[in-house]
């Protein structure tokens, strides 16, 4: 009896051993995904949606995601690691033409991922033909709107007999000089910040331009650059320069530097990209009444549409190809329009799929999100070639940030930016002789005029 109890107590010590066994046969190999980014605003959304996908879904995929946010030197961390083959599945692209990264094999288009018929379909109606694309190929998603208009202290404007916000960049640079006068030394009414020219260049600048003279920088109905239509603005930037009426220091000014003044009443007026919206009313506890308006166009009469860039999230990389059915699983996971409404709706980033828009049933209770999310007046389009030109020189985001920290002459400014135009198309010239292909940047019937 006792020999029967004991092969009783044998047999069922090995079934145990062998059931364990074969569970953890069973179980999927766990593989990590990486995503890289420099995205701090999304870093506790996604971090929270993460840790519940690693939890379940990831576990019985065999899945593990491993999210990791870089600082101001992230481009140079990713650029040196794609180099090394060491980059991770995912990553966020910094700039805006991916020719070069798809070309060097540091870039995976959707379609060498099996199984992302779907995933095409379903973003195909809304994909940005040469910004996601390349080559008839798709490289990432149009998620985000970047919209620009224009930011404002209401109760400053209002005891300054301003009951309105300006119109035009004539009405601005008035109404900066009362604000300026007014103000004894303390309170200016034009903020800039150029610390970052390269960044400030273009969205704080250039593409403010677009709504006076319909581009920010290159026309895509003629296919080339046209600076020299800046002129009249950069001459109204001089005259606030000699009227006093820029806040101070703004060469080396950041946004959160500016923001601080604008916070504590000290500047009156200043450009504005969609994302300052989140920073402004999370991040600053703003004194005075504040508000954002439409763009200011030279010639009220002959007004453009702003602009308004289409943004993507994330792109796949290499090291996706070997394990690209996971890494396919993962993109998905990180557009998916569950996590796609958290961010909209807790007004990190204005999300322009359609069926994200019509879920929406609890908008952000932010100063100015909505006024920013009216995109009535704004037009989008793809970012100019800039990424296909070898430049000489100087970009027109430092020359235009170079013309308002000095003192120029309406014929000095004129010279600089014809300089430019001919810089920008001698490039352009060459990068279509070498057979760069235009078809996404040229469109004879281009027209952001508003009436």
């Amino acid at each position: 009896m006792k020999k029967l109890w004991k092969m009783l107590i044998l047999a069922t010590l090995v079934l145990t051993l062998l059931t364990g066994v074969f569970s953890a046969l069973a179980q999927p190999q766990v593989q990590q995904v990486r995503i890289w980014t420099n995205d701090a605003t999304l870093e506790d959304l996604y971090n929270a949606a993460i840790a519940e996908y690693n939890a379940t879904t990831g576990k019985e995929k065999g899945i593990e995601i491993v999210y990791q946010v870089f600082g101001g030197d992230y481009h140079d961390v990713l650029m040196v690691a794609l180099a090394a083959d060491q980059g991770p599945e995912i990553y966020k692209f910094v700039g805006t033409v991916k020719d070069s990264f798809a070309d060097s094999g540091w870039m995976v288009a959707l379609e060498d991922l099996p199984g992302s018929e779907a995933l095409l379909e379903k973003w195909g109606p809304v994909i940005v033909p040469g910004y996601n694309t390349y080559k008839d190929k798709t490289y990432s998603l149009p998620v985000k709107a970047l919209n620009t208009k224009f930011i404002y202290n209401k109760t400053l404007l209002e005891s300054n007999g301003f009951n309105e916000p300006p119109q035009t960049w004539a009405e601005l640079t008035d109404m900066a000089k009362v604000i300026t006068d007014n103000g004894d030394g303390d309170v200016f009414g034009y903020g800039l910040h150029l610390q970052n020219a390269g960044s400030s260049g273009k969205w704080y600048l250039a593409t403010q331009f677009a709504a006076s003279v319909g581009h920010m920088g290159f026309d895509f109905a003629t296919g080339e650059y046209r600076f020299r239509d800046f002129a009249p603005i950069l001459e109204q930037f001089q005259q606030m320069r000699k009227d006093g009426s820029l806040f101070p220091g703004f060469e080396a000014l950041s946004f959160d530097g500016l923001a601080a003044h604008f916070a504590a009443g000290r500047v009156a007026i200043m450009g504005g990209v969609g994302w300052d919206v989140s920073t402004l009313n999370r991040s600053f506890e703003i004194q005075d009444e504040w508000g954002v308006f439409q763009t200011p166009v030279l010639d009220e009469s002959n007004p453009y549409k702003a602009y308004s860039q289409i943004g993507d999230l994330l792109c796949v990389g290499p090291a996706a190809l070997e394990m690209p059915e996971k890494a396919l699983e993962v993109f998905e996971f990180a557009h998916s329009d569950e996590l796609l409404l958290q961010m909209h709706q807790q007004g990190l980033e204005f999300v322009g799929l359609e069926s994200v828009q019509q879920a929406v049933t609890d908008p952000p209770d932010l100063v100015g999100w909505k006024e920013f999310a009216d995109t009535s007046k704004n037009y989008f389009t793809m970012t100019p070639p800039d990424g296909l030109l070898t430049l000489e020189g100087k970009t027109y985001q430092n020359v235009l940030c170079d013309a308002i920290t000095v003192d120029l002459t309406s014929e000095e400014i004129l010279e600089i930016l014809t300089d430019m135009d001919e810089r920008y198309n001698a490039a352009l010239a060459i990068a279509i002789a070498e057979g760069a292909d235009m078809s996404s940047f040229i469109n004879p019937e281009w027209d952001t005029r508003l009436n």
